[in-house]
């Protein structure tokens, strides 16, 4: 297996997005929308095995919150924001798993702080389209 990770939009099998999608249930539209969406959106994961993608993901930015008003949004932050995001009506989840790699001293940081610092590399954030909103594409 030769997995890596793609963040950019180009040369991106849209079959294979829209596959994938469809497959995990995530997803039902033909890859040319698939394509509208993931090209609106702010960020972009494409999990590759050799040149064929396995997994996708895609993020929006805080902006966008207004304008997905009814949908549910997980967010994963750092510990130091998270009274900010209380603030804007997010709530903390009492089920919630991660499973990070590192020395000694990098876990007993995820103990006392809750979560790594920031560093990269380190993280890959991915986005399931969970709600109706993700259809909406703007061209």
């Amino acid at each position: 297996m030769d997995i890596w990770i793609k963040t950019y939009k180009e040369n991106v099998d849209w079959n294979e997005v829209a596959d994938i999608l469809d497959e995990s249930q995530l997803s039902h539209y033909d890859p040319a929308t698939e394509e509208k969406i993931f090209r609106n959106s702010y960020a972009v994961a494409f999990i590759c095995d050799g040149d064929k993608i396995v997994g996708c993901g895609r993020a929006i930015v805080d902006s966008l919150v207004e304008q997905v008003k009814g949908c549910t949004i997980i967010l994963y932050t750092h510990p130091q924001t998270l009274a900010m995001y209380e603030k804007f009506g997010f709530r903390r989840q009492k089920t919630g798993f991660v499973m990070f790699a590192g020395d000694e001293e990098q876990q007993k940081w995820l103990e006392e702080e809750g979560q790594l610092p920031v560093e990269a590399g380190r993280y890959r954030l991915l986005w399931a389209p969970v709600c109706p909103w993700h259809t909406e594409v703007s061209s």
